[in-house]
């Protein structure tokens, strides 16, 4: 029998395994909280698991390395910098960037330690898949209802642009693309995420999600997914010209014509060109100021009042060569353990991991717009591909001894 038609019993999911489905399925949806952040309901999930199961919670060997631990460094050192520099530890170095550094790291830990079989992996991979396409529904019903009825909703997107409860087009971009790469991926294998006419429905309804939010950096994000799964599979970026192709005729239906001149309209934003293109040129005049160490964390947004849109920038200008150094080690792990796992996984797995590893691309693609290194999405894909790396290790340990015991009897 194949082991996806295996069926895990609820009581081992456990307690842990229904907050973690808490987790991926709110992953969409914060809300405002008035000291300038946003509350996440995931992270509510997320500490009810440290509570009740932190002696649970195990460092698989198999899913961290150095670079994770170089992360960590490079941002206490990115601290110390900043207040020398400035004298003062701010409450955004404290609490967005290092706390919320700590929390992603807690997130890791604890999927690595519940995804120890492909049978969790996509378990979560499903909860996650379908909270965000449910999310997304919302947001374009909601989407439609404003620009057709001239109905305001103040909890959801933000203005002409698609972003759900995330509220940051960019971010919700970032989400969007990422769950459109699992469904896309596995849908050219024997097993994909979600089968018939529901897996194509859910996934013309994300690409039309990531139309909507004029997010350049999403866009960006899909045109790394193409690329990068051309190389695999070019039936893949064949079916997503299609849908993409649909996507704008719907939308163009729905909407009217006229919606063209939006569109054309928001995808060529000069002046946020422009805008981004002189926070990378005074960031990288930074980094010459300090080109090891870097100026330190935090340090644009407390001394401009911006924080740099392009992760390799950040890295750059506040962490140094140093920072940036880890920062494409740590990407460049996944990338190797992922591939790794490919190579060896049964072929029931192997597109569901080929997704992991095209969504980790991809991701680096959105990171051109974003600081994304703190999009809670991107750390589950760490988490799915360490896991997976993992059980393919665990496997081949487990022949290995059986083949010496073999060979001692």
């Amino acid at each position: 029998m194949n082991q996806l038609n295996v069926k895990i019993p609820e009581k081992k999911r456990g307690l842990a395994g229904w907050l973690l489905a808490g987790y991926v399925f709110f992953l969409p949806v914060q809300f405002p909280t008035g000291f300038g952040f946003r509350l996440a309901p995931s992270d509510l999930f997320l500490l009810i698991v440290l509570f009740v199961g932190i002696g649970r919670i195990r460092l698989i060997k198999s899913a961290w390395s150095i670079w994770h631990y170089c992360i960590f460094t490079v941002f206490v050192m990115g601290t110390f910098v900043a207040v020398v520099t400035h004298g003062q530890l701010t409450q955004y170095v404290l609490v967005q960037k290092l706390l919320g550094l700590l929390l992603l790291f807690c997130t890791y830990g604890t999927i690595t330690t519940f995804c120890n079989d492909w049978q969790h992996i996509r378990w979560l991979v499903k909860v996650f898949f379908w909270g965000v396409v449910i999310h997304n529904l919302i947001a374009i019903v909601t989407y439609f209802i404003a620009r057709l009825f001239y109905y305001d909703f103040t909890w959801i997107n933000y203005g002409i642009r698609l972003a759900g409860m995330l509220m940051d087009p960019n971010a919700y971009g970032g989400l969007l693309v990422l769950a459109f790469t699992l469904q896309i991926v596995t849908s050219v294998g024997k097993y994909p995420l979600v089968k018939g006419v529901w897996g194509l429905l859910s996934a013309l309804s994300l690409i039309t999600g990531i139309l909507l939010t004029f997010s350049r950096s999403a866009w960006i994000g899909l045109a790394f997914l193409m690329v990068s799964a051309s190389v695999f599979k070019p039936k893949i970026t064949l079916k997503i010209a299609i849908l993409g192709g649909a996507s704008i005729a719907g939308v163009l239906l729905l909407a009217g014509n006229q919606f063209w001149q939006v569109i054309v309209s928001m995808a060529s934003r000069q002046d946020q060109i422009d805008y981004r293109l002189d926070f990378i040129q005074t960031a990288l005049d930074r980094f010459s100021d300090s080109p090891l160490f870097g100026v330190g964390l935090g340090t644009f947004a407390l001394e401009y009042g911006w924080i740099i849109h392009n992760t390799l920038i950040w890295f750059l200008a506040e962490f140094g060569i140093l920072g940036v150094s880890v920062f494409i080690g740590f990407f460049l792990w996944f990338l190797l353990k992922g591939f790794y796992a490919y190579k060896s996984v049964h072929e029931s797995e192997k597109f569901l991991i080929l997704s992991f590893i095209i969504g980790h691309i991809g991701m680096l693609g959105v990171s051109m717009g974003i600081e994304a290194l703190y999009q809670r999405h991107w750390w589950l894909i760490f988490a799915f591909i360490a896991s997976g790396y993992s059980i393919v290790k665990n496997n081949e340990f487990s022949r290995l001894l059986i083949a010496e015991r073999g060979e001692v009897r």
